[in-house]
């Protein structure tokens, strides 16, 4: 699929049960990258049986930390725009599109995100549309960074919200292994050093 604009990556580790969920629920026309964390349970053995031709799979030899799996998922990544899917999460229909559409309209935007749901193992509502608040739209970065700062919570969302361009991951420098949680938060940062951000209203 050269001419596709978005790869969803799909980092994994020991994720028998979910992965052929995430794997099915990338939409038709985009181009999805299992990067296999040298899982001890049954994750080879799905991937070796994948015939959809829209995924590709990377293997690592040993286990990495979950930072670096999630670089080098993207930087195996061949797309202009990087959705990057834990393999216990999912994606609405529509995500992927309306997220690459709003960096396809607006250039000056680095960052995209969505509100999320939290969903229990059997997909069960646990928590609706969460995150965003007051940076729904388009908004500078400036604003975003004080309303991430007074809040001090993190209302961009995890990964699985974000859309970006691969081109700007490179130059702000990837991922990096700072306390629990927050390795999303300081690579949205530096994203927004670049430009705007933008939050789909839904």
């Amino acid at each position: 699929m050269p001419d596709c604009p978005v790869t969803v990556v799909l980092p994994c580790l020991n994720e028998a049960e979910s992965l052929p969920g995430v794997i099915a629920a990338v939409p038709a026309g985009y181009r999805a990258l299992v990067v296999d964390n040298n899982s001890t349970d049954g994750t080879a053995a799905i991937l070796d049986e994948l015939t959809d031709p829209r995924v590709r799979v990377v293997r690592n030899p040993t286990t990495v930390s979950m930072v670096d799996n999630f670089n080098i998922a993207i930087r195996e990544s061949r797309g202009d725009y990087v959705k990057l899917v834990c393999a216990d999460d999912t994606l609405m229909p529509d995500c992927v599109q309306v997220q690459a559409a709003a960096l396809d309209a607006m250039p000056h935007v680095k960052l995209v995100s969505a509100r999320t749901d939290f969903i229990d193992d059997d997909g069960a509502m646990m928590r609706p549309a969460r995150g965003l608040g007051k940076i729904v739209g388009r908004q500078p970065a400036d604003h975003v960074v004080r309303c991430i700062v007074r809040s001090g919570t993190n209302p961009i969302g995890p990964p699985v919200a974000a859309m970006f361009r691969r081109s700007d991951f490179d130059r702000c420098g990837s991922f990096r292994p700072v306390t629990s949680f927050l390795s999303e938060l300081d690579l949205w940062v530096r994203l927004l050093e670049l430009g705007e951000f933008y939050g789909v209203p839904k």
